[in-house]
């Protein structure tokens, strides 16, 4: 019997598929090692200092073009959740008093006993 057409990306798959295996392998073995652990370890702590050193320089340069800078944007993110929480209150306390007998509209006016006088009346 004749077999059917073989996949022509099998062998491409199964040549990935053991560079694959081997190449886990020697990372597993290789991320074992002391070596590699202070490596890594210093590459953090130089990529760390390189990202404080371009924040300071980052900072400087927005300072000294008059241009608010992350922590003047903290400062007013901070400033208006305060007066967000505030109005918050405010609405609070405003829809607590809609359900009394104290709203704007229900308020109690004085009786209004005083006549204005009449034309051509001498007071």
């Amino acid at each position: 019997m004749a077999e059917g057409p073989q996949d022509p990306l099998a062998l491409w798959r199964d040549m990935l598929s053991g560079w694959e295996k081997s190449y886990n392998a020697m990372a597993t073995k290789a991320m074992a090692s002391e070596e590699f652990s202070r490596t890594a370890n210093q590459a953090s702590q130089t990529a760390m200092q390189m990202q404080q050193a371009m924040t300071e320089l980052v900072g400087r340069y927005l300072a000294l073009m008059n241009l608010p800078g992350r922590a003047d944007f903290a400062a007013i993110e901070q400033r208006l959740k305060g007066i967000e929480d505030g109005i918050g209150r405010i609405a609070a306390a405003l829809e607590r008093n809609r359900g009394g007998t104290l709203t704007p509209d229900a308020a109690p006016r004085p009786p209004r006993t005083k006549r204005p006088p009449r034309r051509g009346a001498v007071p």
